[in-house]
């Protein structure tokens, strides 16, 4: 594995899970509780964030940074129910190690790049299906045109709110496709991604390109058939994309 020897991959792997686990403990306490509403934070209009949030953000700093003091770090907080702690990392921009885990469904996907795809302890693999019959996710921006994708060719789409817990659906085979053109971040997919490739799918840019690890869009299918359907339906109907991309680090 380039910039990464297998060992070490495993043990970010495990510092990763325990540090998730964490994580969706809090989350799981927070969200059951019934004294009140967390104080709330707005960063923007459509961005805001919780007490959890930062506690999580702190235990999980602290775990990989008590491990991995050398590594760098991005992150972001989210406070929807569909929700998941999402751990990547990233060498040279390729995503090698993934970790997702749902703490309100109690379910741990992780990845190595090149060791395969797991939920829980069970490996998995994309399963394929006819696009009459296909269900995707999309994003659920300002852009209307983004939910319009109920085509005759596609049976349904969803806007279920976390990129990385639809690109694990994709890998999993409850979804056969993700994609949003604006308003993910690296933090959003960059795991995932590890997840889906190494159950068998693809993970590439909407416009059918290389993904952009610190871009801000993704599409992420159970296949090229898919795939191609996707970057022709943007195309066609010339959806606004976001074209930018975070600074290197």
């Amino acid at each position: 594995m380039e910039g990464v020897e297998g060992g070490e991959a495993e043990r970010w792997r495990e510092v990763a899970v325990a540090a998730a686990r964490q994580a969706g403990a809090i989350i799981a306490t927070a969200f059951r509780k019934t004294d009140g509403p967390e104080n709330i934070e707005r960063k923007t209009v459509l961005d805001v964030v919780t007490e959890t949030d930062k506690e999580c953000e702190r235990v999980i700093m602290e775990a990989l940074l008590g491990a991995f003091p050398t590594h760098r770090f991005i992150g972001e907080e989210t406070a929807f129910p569909y929700i998941c702690v999402c751990i990547g990392l990233v060498v040279n921009k390729k995503p090698l190690v993934g970790v997702v885990y749902a703490p309100l469904l109690d379910e741990m996907f992780t990845a190595i790049s090149g060791q395969g795809a797991f939920l829980m302890t069970d490996q998995f693999v994309c399963r394929r299906s006819e696009l009459e019959s296909a269900m995707l996710a999309t994003g659920f921006p300002k852009y209307r045109e983004y939910l319009n994708f109920q085509t005759a060719a596609i049976y349904q789409a969803l806007a279920n709110g976390s990129c990385a817990l639809d690109m694990c659906g994709v890998a999993v085979g409850r979804l056969e496709a993700y994609y949003t053109c604006t308003g993910v971040r690296t933090w959003d997919f960059a795991a995932a991604t590890v997840i889906v490739r190494e159950a068998g799918g693809l993970v590439l840019d909407p416009t059918g390109g290389e993904l952009d690890i610190m871009g801000k869009r993704v599409m992420a299918t159970n296949g090229q058939e898919m795939a191609d359907k996707i970057v022709g339906f943007i195309r066609d109907r010339n959806l606004p994309q976001d074209v930018g991309s975070l600074p290197d680090f």
